[in-house]
């Protein structure tokens, strides 16, 4: 179990290192409050679906290292709880082991 817990840390970690390349690609040529297409970062190694926020919200997700952004749907269900209901995404936070 362990070992899964550890692939699906390393899935999410892999998402939040494009999403945090695509934040400094853009950060300086988007207005604040224009949705940017982030990469969900859901456990699932294949799954390539976009999570449509802002800069800021971004930057709220990424204050604390163990939250991600997530689709409706794409919370683990075992290891992860949502934390918060934005809507068209989930802010889920990995659940202590």
């Amino acid at each position: 179990m362990a070992l899964q817990a550890d692939r699906m840390r390393e899935n999410e970690e892999v998402f939040r290192l494009a999403n945090e390349r695509l934040r400094d690609q853009i950060a300086d040529a988007v207005v604040a409050d224009r949705l940017v297409p982030f990469l969900c970062e859901c456990a699932d190694e294949r799954c390539m679906k976009r999570v449509e926020m802002s800069l800021a919200d971004y930057q709220s997700v990424r204050a604390h290292p163990d939250t991600f952004a997530v689709l409706p749907g794409h919370v683990a269900e075992q290891g992860e709880a949502v934390v918060e209901d934005r809507g068209s995404f989930h802010v889920v936070q990995k659940e202590a082991a």
